[in-house]
């Protein structure tokens, strides 16, 4: 609650012992919370300092990952992953997982995720994730059960509700039994229209703002296949994308997704 405070201590305590690597690690959280350079060179102190402390290579390869590295990432998350207990660590699953769907391995990617759901079934950032890994290798129907299962788990009852349902023996049985409002939806959907798309008296405009990263990006071009199967396609709003400098291959990879 008090970071430049801490900061200062830790600071103080590494001048003293300058091979804390608790400390090390704890200084360079905070430098990587403001996006601070200096982080890596702290996390890598610190590595150096204890080699078995797994939370350094985990942040170390989480900060990795913000800075568009994935590669280099899983190098110290799969380091991290052989230590003693990290089987039980969900957030250092969830990195893992996450750093191999940035790196094209999918399915060990929702595999891990899976693992860091079931060790914290009430964390909407594990399921939002989880959803869009299932959503990016086109398994539509469970990454609807995912989603589906963030929504439960943010209700104020979150899984003590769902269990008390009996929908399943747990968040990891739920999603992939495909849970019932997830298959309602999935299969109420009507079929894609044929021919033109209606003109109507249509008075808006449909506007997304693009993208922060490649993951957003990936979001942007299935949100816009969706929304052309679902919609556009037969209502003939105009679909607006404001970006900065998106590069001119991926600003027509996205026309192309906006009406294939």
């Amino acid at each position: 609650g008090q970071p430049k405070t801490a900061e200062r201590l830790y600071r103080e305590a590494i001048a003293l012992e300058p091979g804390h690597a608790r400390a090390l690690n704890n200084l360079a959280s905070i430098l990587m919370a403001r996006s601070d350079p200096g982080a890596n060179d702290l996390y890598h102190r610190a590595i150096a300092a204890d080699g078995a402390m797994f939370e350094a290579y985990n942040n170390l390869g989480g900060n990795l990952m913000l800075m568009g590295k994935p590669e280099e990432a899983v190098w110290y998350l799969e380091a991290a992953a052989r230590m003693e207990g990290a089987a039980q660590e969900p957030q250092l699953l969830f990195n893992l997982g996450l750093a191999y769907r940035k790196t094209n391995r999918t399915e060990e990617g929702a595999r891990l995720m899976r693992a860091a759901v079931v060790l914290r079934p009430g964390s909407k950032d594990y399921l939002w994730d989880l959803a869009r890994t299932y959503l990016y290798s086109n398994r539509t129907a469970l990454a609807l059960s995912a989603l589906d299962a963030m929504h439960r788990a943010l209700t104020p009852n979150g899984w003590a509700g769902v269990l008390a349902e009996g929908d399943g023996a747990g968040v990891d049985e739920y999603i992939h039994a495909a849970s019932s409002r997830a298959r309602r939806f999935h299969h109420s959907l009507p079929p894609p229209p044929t021919g033109p798309p209606q003109k109507g008296e249509e008075k808006g405009v449909i506007i997304y703002l693009c993208c922060a990263d490649d993951d957003e990006l990936r979001d942007l071009h299935w949100s816009l296949r969706l929304l052309h199967l679902h919609f556009t396609s037969r209502f003939a709003y105009p679909v607006l994308v404001l970006h900065d400098g998106l590069p001119s291959l991926a600003q027509s990879s996205l026309r192309a997704a906006a009406a294939p």
